[in-house]
């Protein structure tokens, strides 16, 4: 299958989280579709579906033609193509492995015949090869969170949706109270063994979460990316796959709670919904001002 090509910032492609995830999109390619939603993705199409039903606000959002944001393996843009108001989706990917070898594998799976509904696309979130509130969607599952700079990231989202459209994004959060040292510990920590292995990186190298590209924000901080970037939250909900910690801890920001039966993946098995809608101005473009 056919992928589009745009502008990336070439100085990612020497750091770890580029060649750990470009290696192990080539071997879970070579091991076909189940082996990349469990080991890439962590959930599937049906899984992903029953998530955004769950925030109504979502599926209501999903009509047109929108913008998956580090769209992976396509497995969300799959998902969400196959709603019938769904005309195109543009999956962007920095991966080169995932976009040339693990996209058209699941679009074939999950879409079958539907497969031109998404179109991949070899890029970077920060550099949107598209016109300016062109878009009625954007959509972003766990890919925020690697941003080195959120503020354009949200930036470059606002501007390509039409006016008063939606950004449905999923991704993970801290509770507020959360004290900077335990942020820091989370980013120092140094994977073991076993997780270079698994994870296609050298075995004798010493790799922090900071150098494979994580980022750890609390609540407030998600929220105030949004207000200086100029979306209204219109609805937000914290997944959580159901289990013994998950069941017991709350979080601190007020945001509802909803458990589910499979496995989300990523941080605790959790995933935070927020729904925004894009307001008339863009703050962080008129008074070029940073957080």
């Amino acid at each position: 299958m056919s992928y589009v090509i745009w502008d990336r910032d070439e100085a990612l492609l020497s750091g770890w989280e580029y060649k750990g995830n470009n290696n192990l999109a080539l071997e879970l390619a070579k091991k076909g579709f189940e082996s990349i939603i469990k080991h890439y993705t962590y959930v599937g199409a049906p899984e992903v579906q029953f998530s955004f039903e769950l925030t109504p606000f979502a599926l209501e959002a999903f009509r047109g033609v929108g913008i998956d944001l580090g769209g992976g393996a396509g497995v969300i843009s799959s998902a969400i193509a196959r709603a019938p108001l769904v005309e195109k989706i543009y999956c962007v990917e920095f991966c080169e492995n995932c976009v040339k070898l693990c996209q058209p594998m699941v679009k074939e799976r999950i879409l079958e015949l539907n497969c031109e509904k998404v179109v991949s696309v070899l890029g970077d979130f920060n550099r949107l090869n598209i016109e300016d509130e062109s878009l009625d969607f954007v959509v972003a599952w766990d890919s925020m969170h690697h941003s080195n700079d959120v503020l354009k990231t949200l930036s470059e989202a606002w501007r390509v949706l039409k006016p008063d459209c939606f950004f449905v994004l999923a991704d993970r959060a801290h509770n507020n109270a959360t004290p900077e040292t335990e942020i820091e510990r989370m980013l120092n920590f140094q994977y073991s063994e076993q997780f270079l292995i698994e994870n296609c990186f050298p075995r004798d190298v010493a790799i922090t979460r900071r150098q494979n590209g994580e980022h750890e924000y609390r609540y407030n901080e998600w929220e105030s990316f949004f207000t200086h970037t100029g979306f209204r939250i219109v609805e937000r909900c914290l997944l959580k796959t159901r289990n013994d910690r998950n069941v017991t801890s709350k979080n601190d920001a007020g945001v509802p709670e909803v458990f589910v039966d499979f496995q989300l993946g990523g941080y605790l098995q959790q995933k935070l919904i927020y729904v925004l809608q894009k307001q008339s101005q863009n703050p962080s473009f008129c008074d070029g001002t940073k957080l």
